[in-house]
This record gives C-alpha cells, sequence and structure tokens, in this order.
C-alpha cells in the first residue's frame, strides 16, 4: 500500500494558484496576538482569535465560548490540489476558562468540535469529536484524518465548535495548534498505523463485485475515485464484516481507480485495476 501511494503520488510539493496553499502547515506563531487568524483564514470579527499561549507550548489559535455565543466556526485558506495520500492533522484541548489554563473541559452530551471539509460548494463532515471521543485533559491531544477522498479537489477545512445548555455555567476555550494538510507516506489511523487491507478480485473484470479484506470492520464513507482524483461515487455505509464488497464495476472503463474508506479512526486509500 504505501508503495502504490508513492508510486503514483510523488513528492509533496508547494502549491500557489489563485491563493491556494499545499502543503499547509500552521503553528499560528507568526501571527499577530489577539487578532482573528491571518493568512486567508476566514472568521467573524468576535470569532476564533490567536492568543499567547494558547498553543502547544506557543502561540495557537483558540475560540472562548459562553452562554451568549454557544458556537462558533473558522474556515482555512483554500489547499490543494489534494492527492490520495493527503492527511489532516491537528493539536487541540478544551479547557475551563477559569484559573486557565488548570482545569480541563469535561463534554456533556452534545459538546462537540466538528471537522468539516468543503468542496466547491458541498461540505462533509469528516471528523466530530464528542463525549465519546474526546479526551479530557489540560495537555494537547492530536488528531489525524485522511483526505484520500478528496484527491484532486481543492478544498476548505472549517472547524466548528459547539457547547451544549448543560455546560454554560462556566466559559471555556477551544484551543488549537500544528494545523496541517500535508502527504503522508502512510494509511492513516488516528489512533496509529491501520492494516494493509486488501482488495480482491485485483485486477478486476468489468461488471464484476470488488470486495474488501483484512480490514476493521465498522461504517465508513466509501468513495470511488478515478486516476484523475474525480470522486465517482461516496456512500456512508456499515462494513460489519471482512469479506465484503464495497464497489460495483459495471460502469467503469478499463482503467486504474482508487477506493477510498473512511471514518472517525480509520482511512485506507486501496488502488484496483479494471481490465
Amino acid at each position: 500500500m504505501k508503495k502504490i501511494i508513492l508510486g503514483f503520488y510523488l513528492l509533496l510539493r508547494f502549491t500557489s494558484v489563485n491563493g491556494q496553499v499545499y502543503p499547509l502547515i500552521e503553528d499560528f506563531n507568526s501571527m499577530s496576538p489577539f487578532t482573528n487568524p491571518s493568512g486567508g483564514w476566514l472568521s467573524s470579527v468576535a470569532g476564533f482569535q490567536i492568543y499567547p499561549n494558547h498553543g502547544n507550548a506557543s502561540q495557537g489559535m483558540t475560540k472562548q465560548l459562553s452562554t451568549f455565543q454557544p458556537t462558533d466556526s473558522v474556515t482555512s485558506p483554500l489547499i490543494g490540489p489534494i492527492t490520495a495520500a493527503s492527511s489532516l492533522s491537528f493539536d487541540y484541548r478544551a479547557v475551563l476558562v477559569s484559573l486557565y489554563p488548570s482545569s480541563a473541559f469535561t463534554f456533556t452530551a452534545t459538546d462537540k468540535i466538528e471537522i468539516k471539509v468543503l468542496n466547491g460548494s458541498i461540505t462533509t463532515t469528516i471528523l466530530t469529536i464528542d463525549q465519546s471521543n474526546h479526551i479530557t485533559s489540560t495537555a494537547f491531544a492530536t488528531k489525524q484524518i485522511g483526505l484520500g477522498a478528496f484527491a484532486g479537489s481543492n478544498i476548505k477545512v472549517i472547524i466548528k465548535v459547539t457547547r451544549s445548555s448543560a455546560s454554560t455555567l462556566f466559559d471555556n476555550f477551544y484551543d488549537f495548534d500544528n494545523f496541517k494538510v500535508q502527504s503522508s507516506s502512510i494509511i492513516i489511523e488516528n489512533q496509529g498505523i491501520s492494516a494493509n487491507a486488501i482488495l480482491y478480485p485485483n485486477p478486476i473484470k468489468k461488471g464484476d463485485i470488488l470486495q474488501v479484506k483484512d480490514f476493521t470492520p465498522g461504517t465508513y464513507n466509501v468513495s470511488l475515485i478515478n486516476l484523475q482524483g474525480k470522486i465517482l461515487s461516496e456512500r456512508s455505509t456499515a462494513i460489519p464484516q471482512k469479506n465484503r464488497s464495497v464497489i460495483n464495476t459495471e460502469n467503469l472503463t478499463p482503467g486504474i481507480y482508487f477506493v477510498s474508506m473512511q471514518n472517525d479512526l480509520r482511512s485506507y486509500v486501496l488502488k484496483f485495476v479494471v481490465q
């Protein structure tokens, strides 16, 4: 799998066309403190701010939520073109404003951080951090998500934070640092490296059912991507078995294609050939 990705997508490079960048690596240290994030980031006047000591041992981007403002969002610059090997990673923490940063914020039922991808006019949620997976700590946690489903596109990343009505007694900060969209030579998993799933039969004849094995069962966003990076189809589906059909090749012409399988924990990008 590593050889497939490295062989098809070459070394990462910097691109600047119509304001877009790739890779985007931002630690927020060069931005002016106590202002909205600059460099193409979009935030409301009273929105996300750059604060000293709100990053991972440095300056960071933060949002204070309260009873009067229980939700807000910030949008990244245009990033791309994305490749099948691209991933998003960032550090985050949630802490109470009182005695900052010594008290961690514990999520209740509807507290959440949503990471969304804006691809043209389509917005897709790629990660939700909520009560089930939030790490309650004053230390930063790192999240990493594969972006292979958006290969060939120029995207923006939206960070949306929301606090529940049950949490309105205390204000809290959501801190972010080390925001990166770049290429990776490995299959991404939030908690480590995922096993190399296998597509079979491969090569496959047009019209046959393509199956996947040796992966972790779960609910995945499954995308079919052609060699030019165009998403031909996408759907969310539960794949509970280790041997399971994923793509019908009936309408495909001979050539090289990719299947992207992603959820909050794992991302697989798999190559197959239609004869």
